[in-house]
């Protein structure tokens, strides 16, 4: 059963695995919803999620977390 509010330590876990499942019903079937917005002023992104089994949504917030001094190189994997 899906809860009606999340606690900070339930945001804390969700952010912690990755955003990789529902924070109100802790389902993996969850999905972007709509495109990515990104706010200059406080230099975030903002994704839309939302759950597939509870139908709940909520935004996922990004922000500057390193600064790389090269562009990391994409290795293909193996076959």
């Amino acid at each position: 059963m899906a809860k009606d509010e999340i606690s900070k330590d339930d945001i804390s876990r969700y952010v912690n695995f990755g955003g990789e499942y529902c924070p109100f019903c802790i389902s993996p079937e969850v999905q972007q919803d709509g495109p990515l917005f990104y706010d200059e002023d406080e230099a975030k992104v903002y994704r839309g999620m939302e759950c597939l089994t509870c139908n709940r949504d909520w935004t996922d917030v990004f922000g500057l977390v390193d600064v790389l001094t090269k562009m990391p190189v994409v290795l293909k994997e193996e076959v």
